[in-house]
C-alpha cells in the first residue's frame, strides 16, 4: 500500500480483518460512501464488478488512493460488502459534518445583527457561559438605574447571595450590607434592586445584551446565557458611582479571601453612563477605583460619550481615567461606521450599539431596539464573562493566584483579535469593533501555550507583566511584576520632561518596587525598560 502513513495502514489493516465483524448499527444519514483502496488499480477492480447500487465516482485525494461513491439502498449492507473485497483498505460513510456554530432559536433573533457581527454564533458552538472550570460561578456585575427581576427572558441569570435571607433587613453575611439578597441599591442603601419604573428602562437594555437567555424560544440571545448578573442600583452621579463600585470590590475580595465560600466572582463590571468634559485630575477618587478593582481581578467595560467627538481633548469620564482596567467601548452601527465619541489614546474599541434589539422595562413591550454607546459596552463586558467561563483549568488556575495579570490577558485578548475598520483606525486605540470568537481564539492559544512566552517586543506584550498601584497616585507608586527584569524606570510629564529616571542594576528577589514621586501634580508617562532598554511597560500615571 504505497503513499500511506504506517499510523492509516494499520488502521484499515485492521478494518479490513474485521470485515465480517463490522455492524453499523446506527441509522446512516447519507447516499454516499468514502472508499480507499490499496492501489490505485483498486478503483477498476470495484468498476470491474459492476454493482449496480454503486456509482458516481469521485476524486477525494488520490495519493491516498482515496474517492467518494454514490450508494443506493441499504448503504449499511453495502458498506459491509464493500469492506470485505480484498483490494479495499477502508470506507465509511459520507456523513454531513455539523458547523460548530449555534444559532439559536429564540423567536426574536434574525432581529439581531449585532450578534452575529460579532460572531457570536461561533462561540456559542463552544461555550454560552456557566461556571469555570473550577466551579467559580461568573459573575457580571451591571450599574444602572433600574432592572425587571420578572422579566421571562432571564431565566435564572440573576444573581442570588446565598448568604442572605430572602426579604431580611439583617446583614445576614456580615459583608456591610443588609439585606443584598438579590443586589445592592446605592440610593437607598438597602436591598431593593428595583429603583423606579421610570428608570428601569435603560437598565433593562443593557441587560438584555449582556444575559438575556438564548436558545430558549423566547424572545432575542443575550451574549451571555449561564453566567450570573448582578443588580446594582448606580451611576447617578460619583458618589453613587462609587458607592456602586465599593459593593463590586467588597463581593470579589470576600470571594478570594475566603476561597469562593462567600462573596461573588465578579470578573467584569457594565458602566453605561460618565459624565462629558471632564479629565482624570478632577475626579481622583473615582479614577482610581478601577485599578483598586482590577487588582482583584475585575475589569470595566464602560461606554464613552455619545457625542462623536474626539475625546482625547474634550474630554469623558470614566473613559479618561489612567487605568489598565477599563475597556472604554464607542458605538459601531451595521455598516461599521463610527457613532460615538473617539479618541486614539482612551477610547479602546468599538461594539455593536445601534439598533439593538434588547429587552424593555416591565411598563413598555418586552422588547425593543435601542441606540447608544450604553448597548456597545455591554457587548464586551460579557465577552469578558464568557471568556472566564470558557478558559481552561490552567489560565483559572493563573486568575485564582494572579487575578489582577490574568484580567489584563483577558483584555489583551479583546484588544488584539478586533476588526479593524478605517472608521475605528486612528480613532480607537485597538482600531477597530469586538470580535468575540477571535478573543476567544486567542485564549486558546494562550491555553495552548502559544501566548504563554513574552518577548520583549513593546508590541506584543500585554501590560501583565507589571502593574502599577495606585493610579492616581500621591507620593509615591508601586510596581508590581518581574522586578529583576527592570533596567531603567523612566517618568516624563506631558512637556516631554523627564522627572524621573532610574536605573536597576541588581537581581532583585522583590516583586515590588516602590517609586517616589517628589515633583508636581498632573499626568505623567511611566516607562518600564528591560536591561536592554527595550521598553516592557508604557502607562499614564496621575498624581493627585
Amino acid at each position: 500500500m504505497k503513499n500511506l502513513s504506517l499510523g492509516i495502514i494499520l488502521f484499515f489493516s485492521f478494518l479490513a480483518s474485521q470485515a465480517q465483524q463490522v455492524s453499523f448499527n446506527k441509522p446512516v444519514e447519507s447516499s454516499s460512501i468514502i472508499i480507499q483502496f490499496d492501489t490505485e488499480e483498486g478503483l477498476e477492480k470495484l468498476r470491474s464488478l459492476k454493482y449496480g447500487w454503486i456509482s458516481g465516482f469521485e476524486v477525494v485525494y488520490q495519493p491516498y488512493h482515496i474517492y467518494k461513491a454514490n450508494i443506493q439502498g441499504d448503504i449499511n449492507k453495502h458498506l459491509t460488502q464493500i469492506l470485505s473485497l480484498p483490494f479495499v483498505a477502508g470506507a465509511q460513510p459520507n456523513r454531513p459534518l455539523e458547523r460548530r456554530a449555534l444559532t439559536p432559536d429564540d423567536s426574536l433573533y434574525e432581529n439581531q445583527w449585532n450578534m452575529k457581527r460579532i460572531l457570536m454564533d461561533s462561540v456559542w458552538g463552544i461555550t454560552s457561559g456557566g461556571p469555570t472550570t473550577l466551579g467559580d460561578t461568573v459573575v457580571i456585575a451591571i450599574i444602572d438605574a433600574g432592572f425587571d427581576t420578572t422579566h421571562p427572558d432571564f431565566g435564572n441569570n440573576l444573581w442570588i447571595n446565598k448568604d442572605e435571607k430572602p426579604g431580611s433587613l439583617v446583614d445576614n453575611d456580615s459583608n456591610g450590607y443588609a439585606g443584598d439578597y438579590l443586589g445592592w441599591n446605592t440610593y437607598a442603601d438597602k436591598g431593593t434592586i428595583i429603583d423606579s419604573i421610570e428608570f428601569a428602562t435603560h437598565g433593562m437594555s443593557v441587560t438584555g445584551v449582556i444575559g438575556a437567555v438564548g436558545n430558549n424560544e423566547i424572545g432575542i440571545a443575550g451574549i451571555s446565557w449561564k453566567n450570573k448578573f448582578l443588580a446594582i442600583i448606580g451611576g447617578g452621579d460619583e458618589a453613587n458611582a462609587i458607592k456602586s463600585y465599593g459593593y463590586v470590590l467588597t463581593q470579589k475580595k470576600r470571594y478570594l479571601e475566603t476561597n469562593g465560600q462567600h462573596g461573588a466572582y465578579i470578573v467584569s463590571v457594565n458602566s453605561s453612563w460618565g459624565k462629558s468634559g471632564m479629565f482624570a485630575l478632577d475626579a481622583p477618587i473615582w479614577c482610581a477605583l478601577y485599578d483598586s478593582m482590577g487588582k482583584y481581578g475585575i475589569l470595566n467595560a464602560t461606554s464613552v460619550s455619545n457625542s462623536k467627538t474626539n475625546l482625547d481633548n474634550a474630554g469623558d469620564l470614566p473613559t479618561l481615567c489612567p487605568s489598565d482596567y477599563t475597556i472604554t467601548v464607542t458605538n459601531t452601527n451595521s455598516l461599521e461606521d463610527l457613532h460615538g465619541g473617539f479618541g486614539k489614546l482612551n477610547v479602546d474599541l468599538g461594539a455593536p450599539g445601534s439598533s439593538i434589539l434588547t429587552t424593555g422595562s416591565y411598563i413598555e413591550q418586552k422588547y425593543k431596539y435601542s441606540t447608544g454607546t450604553s448597548l456597545a459596552a455591554p457587548h464586551v463586558a460579557a465577552v469578558i464573562g464568557i471568556l472566564y467561563s470558557a478558559a481552561c483549568d490552567s489560565f483559572i488556575e493563573y486568575a485564582h493566584q494572579y487575578p489582577d495579570s490574568a484580567a489584563l490577558w483577558v483584555k489583551y485578548f479583546i484588544m488584539n483579535s478586533v476588526d479593524t475598520f478605517a472608521q475605528l483606525s486612528g480613532n480607537t486605540v485597538s482600531g477597530g469593533r469586538l470580535n468575540a470568537y477571535k478573543a476567544l481564539l486567542l485564549l486558546n492559544d494562550w491555553c495552548d501555550g502559544t501566548l504563554n512566552h513574552v518577548n520583549d517586543s513593546v508590541d506584543s506584550i500585554p501590560l501583565l507583566q507589571f502593574s502599577i498601584f495606585p493610579n492616581p497616585g500621591q507620593n509615591s507608586f508601586v510596581i508590581k511584576g518581574e522586578i529583576d527584569r527592570i533596567g531603567t524606570i523612566q517618568v516624563v510629564d506631558f512637556a516631554g520632561k523627564t522627572v524621573i529616571i532610574q536605573k536597576l542594576n541588581s537581581n532583585s528577589q522583590s516583586n515590588e518596587l516602590t517609586i517616589q514621586t517628589n515633583f508636581v501634580q498632573g499626568i505623567y508617562i511611566v516607562r518600564i525598560l528591560d536591561k536592554n532598554n527595550k521598553i516592557i511597560l508604557k502607562q499614564l500615571w496621575s498624581k493627585m
